[in-house]
């Protein structure tokens, strides 16, 4: 097992807290009731696309985030909302449309895990946090977007 660095350690520490009052002291993302060991669960089912045969993932990219963002994206087959005609579809409508052929959906909308049930879709969705709407702020996050859209969960 590898060692962390004390960067690493350090941006750990902002990120999972434990508090004995709550979820009995288990590790938790920072302000959340969230264990941490869920992430864990989910990505040990996890496998980087590179061990697939195949073409690139199929992106979805939502109609609130700047259309540019689809450039991001190389290697894979990004489309946005607009580009599709969905522009007036409601998020379930628009989620069970993409579903079938989409892989990813990648929003910024933060409220859609509560306003939709998520787990029954089949496709992955990518909550993107940015402090503006604007493509340059999104380019110094391409490297892990690139790397959430190239891992299937199975």
């Amino acid at each position: 097992m590898r060692q962390a660095t004390a960067e690493q350690g350090a941006t750990l520490d902002r990120a999972v807290w434990t508090d004995l009052a709550r979820m009995s002291g288990a590790p938790c993302f920072h302000n959340t009731r969230v264990p941490s060991q869920s992430l864990i669960d989910f990505l040990s089912n996890c496998v980087p696309r590179t061990s697939h045969v195949g073409p690139g993932m199929r992106v979805l990219i939502d109609e609130c985030l700047d259309p540019t963002v689809k450039t991001l994206f190389s290697g894979q087959e990004a489309k946005t909302v607009h580009d599709l005609g969905w522009d007036q579809l409601p998020d379930g409508p628009l989620l069970k449309m993409a579903q079938q052929s989409f892989d990813v959906f990648v929003t910024i909308d933060r409220n859609l895990e509560y306003q939709q049930n998520l787990r029954k879709l089949t496709l992955g969705v990518v909550v993107v946090e940015v402090s503006k709407n604007q493509m340059r702020f999104y380019q110094v996050l391409q490297p892990e977007l690139l790397a959430t859209v190239d891992i299937d969960c199975i």
